[in-house]
């Protein structure tokens, strides 16, 4: 759950601090819509998150690469940009691949005053398809490097923020899937599955804070941009929002209640009434009590859609395929089922005049007609039933260990007597040599 912040929140929470965000043009879109939240309180333009390399964005300066280098999709691109105020400093940096000798040079820039306050990052899409056949093996060896890297370079102070890569489309095209590796869309959407897993519990060894981006907008797939790998403004907002409150919670500081006052002003009192929906559709009793539903009003394809469900849940196969992983151990990872399945699988068992009545048991029902109390799926008593792994999965998002206390409130990410924010000073970085190594990469 998260705030609304506004922009005087935004202000007063990121007063006097460094936050750097490092990643690919997701992450690009992060800094833009913050940048953009510390001076107005609007959304970001479709056209703002389609640019890249631009010489400036709402009073940021591009520092280096972008339009003064070479503008391209390949692994080579660099952009650095900067916003920056006598109170609020927020740096970016575009990288393809979460640790290499460009990274390295990163780190080194953020080793030296000033310190930063925060880093989020996010690299995985780019590491994953650009870099040849042996690119997850690969990439998770990089991402131990670089928390190895991450904790010896930065302070404790620092605010170290993974956040989760999130879901693409299974058409997804253009930007970083060129068409030389469109054919990987058929396993891609899986390995960033595993690759979210992979990082959780490497973050989670090395003290490290995740933000589960891909549970919270899994399923508001409609704000999603259509080339299936990028989001529109108001996804934007909302991660920037939980970024924002996972921030404050890190150091102390008590949210706004913006969300609170949001859901006051627009409730309605409820309407006293006894009637009940004549057709109430629903297969599912939460155990609310007698919901007045007769065996009668339910479609006969949805109680086979709720059986069907409640055979695989009691098979432990659950409304998940389980997935193993190889390289981290036998803990099985959700993939999202097919939802038509289940529908093609009821047409297919009408086609061949199958006895569909095996899966809507009578004793499902009361002799008035009702649903049986505390039953869900069409009936079936789930009070005592264990709920398989890969659905306690799906139903939260990955979680991190509890802020350690001695560095909660000012002591967290709070710089004693630093100067005001510096002016970046460039390392004078050319092309990342380590790039050429990669034959592979295109």
């Amino acid at each position: 759950m998260s705030e609304i912040f506004l922009q005087e929140d935004v202000l007063s929470l990121l007063d006097n601090r460094f936050i750097v965000i490092i990643g690919d043009s997701i992450q690009r879109g992060v800094y833009k819509d913050l940048v953009m939240l510390l001076q107005k309180n609007r959304y970001l333009a479709d056209r703002d998150l389609r640019a890249k390399g631009e010489f400036t964005f709402s009073g940021d300066k591009l520092i280096e690469g972008g339009q003064y280098g070479e503008m391209t999709n390949g692994v080579r691109y660099r952009e650095v940009r900067q916003y920056q105020t006598d109170y609020h400093l927020i740096r970016f940096y575009f990288i393809t691949r979460c640790y290499n000798s460009y990274v390295e040079s990163i780190l080194s820039d953020l080793s030296k005053d000033p310190l930063p306050d925060a880093v989020i990052m996010n690299s995985c899409l780019w590491d994953i398809s650009r870099y040849g056949p042996s690119s997850v093996e690969q990439y998770k060896k990089n991402l131990n490097t670089l928390f190895k890297r991450l904790r010896k370079e930065l302070p404790k102070t620092c605010l170290i923020m993974w956040n989760m890569t999130l879901p693409i489309s299974k058409k997804a095209r253009g930007g970083v899937l060129i068409p030389e590796v469109e054919h990987l869309n058929v396993s891609l959407r899986l390995d960033i599955l595993e690759a979210n897993f992979y990082v959780h519990k490497l973050a989670l060894e090395y003290g490290f804070n995740t933000l589960d981006l891909h549970y919270y907008l899994r399923h508001q797939l409609q704000r999603r941009a259509g080339d299936g790998v990028h989001w529109d403004m108001t996804a934007h907002r909302r991660m920037t929002n939980l970024i924002l409150t996972h921030m404050a919670e890190a150091w102390g500081v008590k949210s706004p209640e913006n969300a609170k006052k949001v859901l006051l002003k627009h409730e309605q009192p409820l309407k006293k009434t006894s009637n009940r929906p004549k057709n109430f559709n629903s297969n599912f009793n939460f155990g609310l009590g007698n919901t007045g539903q007769s065996k009668t009003n339910v479609p006969e394809r949805s109680q086979f859609v709720g059986n069907y469900i409640h055979n695989m849940v009691n098979n432990r196969y659950s409304v998940m395929q389980n997935i193993q992983m190889s390289g981290i151990g036998n803990q099985p990872i959700p993939q999202m089922m097919d939802s038509n399945l289940v529908a093609r699988q009821y047409e297919h068992l009408r086609s061949v005049r199958q006895n569909v009545d095996v899966f809507m048991p009578s004793t499902n029902f009361s002799p008035q007609g009702y649903q049986v109390r505390n039953a869900n799926f069409m009936g079936v008593d789930m009070s005592g039933m264990r709920i398989p792994d890969s659905l306690e999965m799906l139903n939260q998002p990955y979680g991190n260990q509890n802020f350690e206390p001695g560095l909660r409130g000012q002591g967290f990410g709070y710089q004693q007597g630093r100067e005001r924010n510096l002016p970046y000073r460039s390392a004078n970085r050319g092309l990342d040599p380590a790039s050429h190594a990669y034959f592979h990469a295109f």
